[in-house]
């Protein structure tokens, strides 16, 4: 009976203790609506075609996949190809990039300078309206203060897409002249291109997005505007990057924009202006009412766990390996014959 009674003081005495401590640690907490609960956070995973923005102002992009092509042009009968289109060459995009799905617009801009970058400039919008039109009246580097703008705000590396890169994204596969084909006659060139008042499309910027895309899902990659590129101006692609890089070397007072413009007229070679591999040349510090621009992002790949070896499959020799089993030769077996009873 005692050592009962003994067990329930002190059992007690060990629960007022707890609850003296609980009472103490609770009132060492915050205010209810200070305490915060965070989700778990995952990791963003995205994939060959996905259509994302960073920031609600920042501009749309599309995920295009690694791959290559042959950029330029070789002559072809009566095809009007110029010098500097030439050497045709190989060219390989090794990773995936995130290109703006349309031109840069005046929406984009304003928001950029409201932010207090693109060093406070307002491009003039000729009285055309601004928005969703493309933003134009931008030299190269004032479309360089942009993408920097863009790089700081998002923490993502943004720029301007290379010459390489931008043929790659305008051909979208195709081997054709145009994007959409051969069009010989240039009948369907104002339903993708907005080529200007000589071909009977606008005789002035359409807003972006107005016309149909390329198969990787790009507007106006043809016609509208000029669209700036990193790259430095050369007569020919003599020497020029394999890998898909901005050629740093020539001419850089003098940038390569691509894309042909509303602007384009009969005193221009008709239609080299708006194929897929031609080349246009401005100075740097030029801006006009047919020049803008569209931007790139380099995307980071997933690394593979398995290094190529998946776990769960039985993994198939190399070429390598089974042609030096055809050429070894085969061991004699060390296995000793059975023994037969006589």
């Amino acid at each position: 009976m005692w050592l009962r009674l003994q067990v329930f003081i002190w059992g007690g005495v060990l629960l007022v203790g707890m609850l003296t401590n609980m009472e103490t640690a609770w009132a060492q907490l915050p205010p209810q609506d200070d305490v915060v609960v965070l989700p778990r956070q995952k990791p963003t995973v995205r994939s060959v075609g996905d259509v994302f923005r960073d920031c609600p102002e920042c501009p749309e992009v599309v995920i295009l996949p690694p791959g290559h092509f042959l950029m330029g042009s070789v002559r072809r009968g009566l095809e009007t190809v110029t010098r500097d289109e030439m050497p045709q060459h190989l060219v390989t995009i090794g990773q995936p990039i995130a290109v703006g799905r349309y031109e840069v617009t005046f929406a984009e801009w304003d928001a950029c300078v409201a932010d207090g970058g693109c060093n406070g400039y307002k491009p003039g919008d000729e009285k055309w309206g601004r928005g969703n039109r493309p933003v134009i009246h931008v030299d190269w580097d004032e479309a360089q203060s942009y993408v920097s703008w863009l790089s700081r705000k998002t923490g993502k590396p943004y720029r301007l897409l290379s010459e390489a890169e931008w043929e790659y994204a305008a051909r979208a596969g195709t081997t054709t002249p145009y994007y959409w084909g051969n069009d010989p006659r240039r009948t369907e060139i104002c339903a993708y291109a907005n080529a200007g008042p000589f071909h009977r499309c606008a005789d002035k910027t359409l807003p972006v997005g107005s016309l149909r895309p390329n198969s990787f899902g790009l507007y106006d990659m043809s016609g509208n505007v000029l669209e700036w590129t990193a790259d430095c101006w050369n007569d020919t692609y003599d020497g020029a990057p394999s890998q898909g890089s901005v050629w740093q070397e020539g001419d850089c007072r003098m940038r390569v924009l691509r894309g042909g413009s509303w602007y384009e007229h009969a005193r221009m070679e008709v239609p080299a202006p708006f194929r897929s591999a031609a080349r246009h040349r401005m100075w740097g510090s030029s801006g006009a009412k047919y020049i803008g621009f569209r931007v790139a992002r380099t995307m980071a790949v997933a690394p593979d766990p398995y290094q190529g070896q998946h776990p769960y499959r039985e993994q198939r020799p190399s070429r390598e390996q089974r042609e030096r089993r055809e050429i070894e030769p085969k061991q004699p077996s060390r296995e000793r014959p059975e023994s037969r009873s006589p």
